[in-house]
């Protein structure tokens, strides 16, 4: 009755235009209001997987969504018309997409069932320590004004990382 594909939302943002998105979890996909009417977005526009957890807006206007179906690809970028899937074989870290941050430089943080991943708008590369080690289990990232990166995961774990060293 609402027209909403499916009701169980997992996210919502406004974009710059004032268009409310909404993510289902529960293969609804991603659905938009543009304050008169709802339209719903499926494989038919580029979204192959339904089961979307997160949702973004970045600086220069994209948005982004994450999926944690993992059949194809995890992460989709909404160009105004279709949606353009990447994947594992694209080079993302991981297709369970479960949150998103972008940093001071345009970088794009993208939390993973697995491990956090980079974006640089050209290249996935998977973030490391210093000694090589992957983070797992990030629920949020924020950056201050001193341009440090705060990293909160699971068990009380927190992490600073200045650019260099974590």
């Amino acid at each position: 009755s609402d027209s909403l594909h499916h009701n169980f939302i997992q996210s919502m943002i406004e974009d710059v235009n004032g268009n409310i998105w909404f993510t289902s979890l529960t293969h609804g996909g991603v659905s938009s209001y543009d304050g008169e009417q709802f339209t719903h977005f499926s494989s038919s526009d580029g979204l192959l997987d339904d089961m979307v957890y997160s949702s973004f807006q970045d600086k220069a206007g994209n948005l982004w969504f994450g999926s944690i179906q993992t059949k194809h690809e995890g992460l989709y970028l909404y160009d105004g018309k279709s949606f353009i899937g990447y994947g594992k074989e694209d080079g993302l870290c991981d297709n369970f997409v479960t949150g998103f941050f972008e940093d001071r430089n345009g970088k794009l943080w993208i939390r993973t069932g697995s491990i956090l991943c980079i974006f640089d708008g050209k290249v996935f590369s998977p973030f490391a320590t210093e000694k090589g080690e992957h983070l797992k289990g990030i629920n949020f990232i924020v950056e201050d004004k001193d341009k440090n990166i705060w990293l909160g995961g699971r068990f009380g774990h927190l992490w600073k990382y200045d650019g260099k060293v974590l």
